[in-house]
């Protein structure tokens, strides 16, 4: 049956199949390629527009990032700086009374000695207003101390305690109830009449009167400023002289081994502690110590 076949036909045959399989594949190719090309083009356009979205996305964000953390820097220059000098004159002054000698001159009937150039009238209004302007610094920071400008609660709950830590000190009554803050201090005897406080709110309130300037821009009155109202108040305002009465009773004729030495041993010590968190914040945090 081989032998009847048209051998020269079937390979003819063939040949044309061969040829039209060869003509459909190389279309198919072309066809396939084309495919591909389009179908690989579009998902280059896609991870391009997807890439440029989350491109532009991670650049607002980080662009969000940078001015949140520009604005707690500004804010912590304007807050923190003023109330780290506010507490290191306090604490400076307090050395000065309790270290050197200088609380005579906060005794009505101081007479200058040597070649001292103090007077009572100086030193008592000038100690005045040096707690006047911690009060003032440390109820800013307290009104306006957000999250963001420390980082978390935490270390913004940690800070404010530390300035009730410094407040307690003149307010709590009897000194013993400091005890909590201050294990490790002299307790004196209560009960000799020669204590005097000043309370919370009476600390506010001075630190109140002793702001001005705007909400968005606070400031401390000034020595000059202070002074005009210390001693009669100006044309169109009164005397601070009664709002600061029981700061005055804490400071004046204050004597050493006294309950009120006591206090000013204890708020000395605390600012010490605000002191060096201010700094660690204004250093970590790019500001000026």
């Amino acid at each position: 049956m081989l032998s009847q076949l048209n051998w020269a036909d079937l390979f003819a045959e063939l040949g044309k199949a061969a040829v039209v399989l060869a003509v459909v594949g190389y279309f198919g190719k072309l066809v396939l390629e084309q495919y591909l090309k389009r179908n690989i083009q579009a998902y280059e356009n896609e991870l391009r527009r997807k890439s440029t979205q989350e491109f532009k996305e991670l650049e607002l964000r980080l662009t969000e990032r940078v001015a949140l953390a520009e604005r707690a820097r500004e804010r912590r220059e304007r807050w923190f700086v003023p109330l780290l000098g506010a507490t290191r004159d306090l604490q400076e002054r307090l050395a000065n009374v309790l270290d050197k000698g200088a609380y005579s001159a906060l005794s009505p009937s101081y007479v200058r000695q040597g070649d001292w150039s103090m007077n009572h009238r100086y030193f008592l209004a000038s100690t005045v207003y040096l707690f006047g302007q911690y009060f003032c610094w440390s109820r800013i920071v307290e009104n306006r101390l957000t999250l963001d400008v420390l980082g978390d609660a935490a270390a913004r709950d940690g800070f404010l305690e530390l300035i009730r830590k410094v407040r307690a000190t003149l307010s709590t009554f009897p000194m013993a109830d400091l005890k909590d803050r201050f294990p490790h201090a002299h307790q004196p005897a209560g009960g000799s009449g020669g204590d005097a406080q000043v309370f919370a709110l009476q600390q506010r309130a001075m630190g109140e009167a002793m702001q001005t300037g705007s909400d968005d821009a606070p400031r401390c009155l000034t020595f000059v400023e202070f002074c005009r109202r210390w001693e009669k108040g100006a044309p169109d305002e009164d005397s601070v002289r009664d709002l600061f009465a029981p700061l005055e009773a804490v400071v004046s004729e204050v004597r050493p081994d006294g309950p009120r030495w006591s206090r000013l041993t204890l708020m000395r010590q605390a600012l010490a502690e605000l002191r060096s968190e201010c700094e660690r914040v204004a250093v970590a945090r790019g500001g000026t110590a």
